[in-house]
């Protein structure tokens, strides 16, 4: 969980929005009246998140996309705009033909992040504080999606598309189809940084884009509550 706290947080500090953003951990979130009876209320706990992603998933396994537009649907998102972050211990897969994915980032709405595939079970060889890079890594590859990256309006060079646009620079917003490549997105990441000159400067556009005038207007801290870390969890992200 800090591992994937940190890799939130860097991403807004390259934007240079730390200081506007608050990150807020909701841990396993409940609201107080997430059930009816035996019934999971819509929108009102990780649980129903996930037993959605679960009733169209396959055995085994989320079905991310499912969650993704959940997320873009919830009620509140129209009353003040945020971030979702989904951190998963379950495997997941974004519907379609994919064999699994390890996140997805939807532009200016969400990132679903699972930590299943990046353990010692698929990964044998690799010790613990490299997987847990490798995790941070994939945080913040999603978070970057999230956050318009890469080629938001399809004007820069070194791009292809891949399961979605990426970056082709050395850059943690390249593709990686197999495990072993995360090894080597979070090797450069380390040795070299994490986003390249291009994308460091889409990340920052992103957020001048945002309002009329380039930059946020103040707002209150978040009330976001901090709960004990379980194995699923709710990261919102909003303006302070």
């Amino acid at each position: 969980m800090t591992a994937a706290l940190s890799g939130i947080e860097e991403m807004l500090e390259i934007a240079g929005v730390s200081q506007m953003i608050s990150v807020g951990n909701l841990g396993v979130w409940r609201a107080s009246d997430y059930r009816d009876g035996s019934r999971l209320r819509e929108y009102r706990s990780i649980d129903w998140y996930l037993a959605r992603g679960r009733q169209t998933g396959r055995r085994g396994q989320l079905n991310a996309s499912t969650i993704t537009f959940d997320l873009m649907e919830e009620p509140w998102r129209r009353q003040e705009h945020h971030y979702d972050v989904i951190l998963l211990e379950s495997d997941i897969y974004n519907g379609g033909n994919t064999n699994f994915v390890l996140g997805v980032g939807t532009q200016a709405s969400s990132a679903i992040i699972s930590r299943h595939r990046l353990s010692r079970r698929y990964l044998p060889e690799l010790p613990e504080d490299e997987l847990i890079e490798c995790y941070k890594t994939a945080v913040m590859h999603e978070v970057g999606h999230m956050l318009g990256l890469p080629g938001r309006f399809g004007t820069r060079g070194h791009l292809e598309e891949s399961l979605g646009m990426h970056c082709t620079n050395t850059c943690l917003m390249r593709q990686r189809l197999r495990l072993e490549g995360w090894e080597e997105l979070t090797a450069d990441r380390l040795r070299r940084g994490s986003l390249c000159i291009e994308c460091r400067r889409e990340i920052v556009n992103f957020f001048q884009d945002m309002l009329p005038d380039g930059h946020f207007e103040p707002m209150e801290s978040s009330e976001a509550s901090f709960r004990p870390v379980g194995d699923d969890q709710f990261i919102p992200i909003g303006r302070r």
